[in-house]
Formats: C-alpha cells, structure tokens, sequence
C-alpha cells in the first residue's frame, strides 16, 4: 500500500489497481508526468516538471526522502508525492 503525501502534510493510503501501479495511475495521483526517486526501502514518484509548474515544496515528503537516503539530504519534492513499496512500481 502507498501512502500519497500532499503539500499541506495531509496523507492517504491508496493501493494500485493491481499488484502495480500502472503510469496512467502514477500520473493521475501526481498530476503529471512522473520522475521516481527509489531509496532501499521504497519508491518516491512525483511531477518531473513540478518545479517548472512552481508548485509548493512537499516537506514531508522531502523529510522522508532524507531519512532513508542521507545522500539526498538536499532534495526538494514538490507537489503530490507518492511514496511507495519498491514492489509496487516497474
């Protein structure tokens, strides 16, 4: 199950149609199309063109990317982020 991460900091458990989600549902929950980021314990997919859109920094959703992945400490997320299990995404 994926846990979709909105801006406001607000969250909902959505589940893919079946045992994956397909690119349409990946574009449809993000509002775009889709660049995932993948840490060792799950998948991050959000609008590539998110920044170019202006749309609002996701702090949650950054937060998380950093605490799985120190590395990316830096990374900035914007818009609706998906956050997932690594089985749910080709």
């Amino acid at each position: 199950m994926a846990i979709m991460i909105n801006v406001d900091g607000s969250t909902k458990f959505v589940r893919p149609s079946n045992e994956k989600f397909t690119l349409q549902e990946l574009q449809s929950l993000v509002g775009g199309n889709i660049e995932k980021l993948k840490t060792e314990h799950s998948c991050f997919v959000f609008d590539e063109n998110g920044l170019n859109k202006g749309l609002k920094e996701n702090k949650l959703a950054s937060a998380y990317v950093a605490a799985e992945k120190p590395g990316l400490s830096s990374q900035t997320l914007v818009g609706v982020v998906l956050m997932c299990d690594l089985d749910e995404v080709n």
